[in-house]
């Protein structure tokens, strides 16, 4: 069960990289918190220029520590990609998704001019899709809140990646549902560093929970949230948190 949680915990994605981006509009920078293959896993990203001219873009792979995270991808392995889109032309790639251990990691897009850009993360046994959830790209931020339930069965798992050359500190705290703050976990990444994790491992002995948990981080970050449910998922965009509501992380 530890094995096949961690291979549906890899799946946790994906987010947009500076400026602002509403889920699902083209934008010249996405990043995607969350970006894995092998293990039973495979990662598919869909890409769209809606523009009347060809646009280039480029894709690059990190692993959790910062490094480059070479992969299998539309048939050629590597740790940064160069696409070609055509005029009002539409790219589908996809990991091979044939290794045996999972390797994961984030990714982040550039573009010469706004695309839109989503990952659709598949969970296989073989040749059999078990399930699979699309993400959306949306902004980095510094202060957010993500809805969480551990409750009936279900979990919540949260992925983070720093988008910026310096360490980020991160404190993750959970709010009930009347917004009273409970237990916090302190988490720090590396320059363009990694993690994702379900909410019981940042908080031991939680328990059932239902509510949300505040992200505050001293640097940009990438933020997104799974709900795994047996073999059934879903991804939650984060919330940012109300201007005057922004208290300094550290």
């Amino acid at each position: 069960m530890r094995a096949f949680s961690f291979v549906i915990l890899s799946f946790l994605s994906l987010q947009t990289a500076t400026g602002i981006s509403i889920g699902g509009s083209p934008t010249v920078f996405h990043n995607f918190a969350q970006f894995g293959d092998g293990g039973g896993i495979r990662t598919v990203v869909l890409l769209i220029n809606q523009n009347p001219f060809a646009v280039t873009a480029q894709l690059e792979l990190l692993a959790d520590d910062g490094s480059a995270l070479s992969l299998p991808l539309d048939g050629s392995t590597a740790s940064q990609f160069t696409i070609e889109l055509p005029a009002r032309a539409t790219r589908r790639l996809a990991t091979a998704g044939n290794a045996e251990a999972p390797s994961v990691g984030w990714a982040r897009l550039s573009a010469s001019a706004p695309i839109g850009a989503q990952l659709l993360f598949e969970i296989r046994n073989g040749e059999t899709l078990l399930t699979q959830a699309a993400v959306e790209s949306s902004a980095t931020q510094r202060v957010v809140d993500v809805f969480a339930d551990q409750t009936s069965g279900s979990r919540t798992g949260v992925a983070l990646a720093n988008n910026s050359e310096a360490p980020a500190l991160i404190r993750l705290t959970l709010i009930d549902p009347d917004g009273n703050p409970g237990a916090s976990a302190d988490v720090e990444l590396p320059a363009n560093g990694h993690l994702a994790r379900f909410l019981d491992e940042f908080f031991n002995e939680m328990g059932d929970f239902s509510g949300r948990v505040s992200v505050n981080a001293n640097a940009p970050i990438v933020v997104t949230t799974l709900q795994q449910t047996g073999v059934v998922l879903g991804t939650l965009p984060p919330v940012a948190r109300l201007p005057r509501l922004n208290p300094d992380a550290f």
